[in-house]
């Protein structure tokens, strides 16, 4: 019996590559099943659109999150993370995209909402449990973590517009210089500036 992850991974492909209007006989090709069955397990082509589609429940990036505070260093952590989080978004940005435009009924509500929620949240536990061990600053844990999961997320739609997709020593680079922006702030070295 085939499994939905293989029936999702052939979905996932062919809406990719032809949006919403990818034949679903062509699916259950893929897949290796009867359009039926592939009718029998999901309902509708919405359905299996949105499943498709759709943003994992738990990225792996944050199972691993849940793992550090307290490992290691925090500024190695975050740069290590960050790179999970990019090849996450790489993954997960085209599709939401494709989501978003399609015809089908909008990826919206709670349903919708609650997967990128919880990546937040986990990233804001993980920052706040870094604080409260004292090896990063006091500040707004969350503001910290929307600025990280914002940049990255910014940087891999840049890509996805441009087409565009740096050599890995221009990405790590690239991923060092915002976790620096994030660790260092972008307060004046003392004596200098004012605040």
């Amino acid at each position: 019996m085939v499994g939905d992850e293989l029936i999702l991974t052939a979905a996932r492909d062919l809406f990719l590559q032809h949006g919403f209007a990818a034949p679903t006989p062509k699916i259950a090709r893929r897949a290796g099943i009867s359009e039926a069955l592939l009718f029998k397990r999901f309902g509708t082509k919405d359905r299996l659109f949105g499943a498709a589609l759709g943003y994992p429940e738990t990225p792996a990036w944050v199972a691993r999150l849940n793992a550090l505070a307290g490992q290691g260093t925090a500024r190695a952590n975050l740069l290590s993370v960050a790179g999970d989080m990019t090849e996450f978004f790489r993954e997960v940005l085209p599709r939401q995209m494709l989501r978003w435009s399609s015809r089908s009924r909008p990826a919206t509500g709670k349903a919708f909402h609650r997967p990128p929620m919880r990546s937040l949240h986990a990233l804001t536990r993980y920052l706040r449990a870094e604080m409260q061990l004292r090896r990063i600053r006091r500040c707004a844990p969350e503001a910290a973590a929307r600025c990280l999961l914002g940049a990255l997320q910014n940087q891999v739609l840049f890509e996805v517009l441009s087409g565009a997709h740096p050599r890995a020593a221009a990405q790590r680079r690239h991923l060092r210089d915002i976790v620096g922006v994030l660790w260092h702030g972008l307060a004046p070295s003392a004596g200098r500036g004012k605040t």
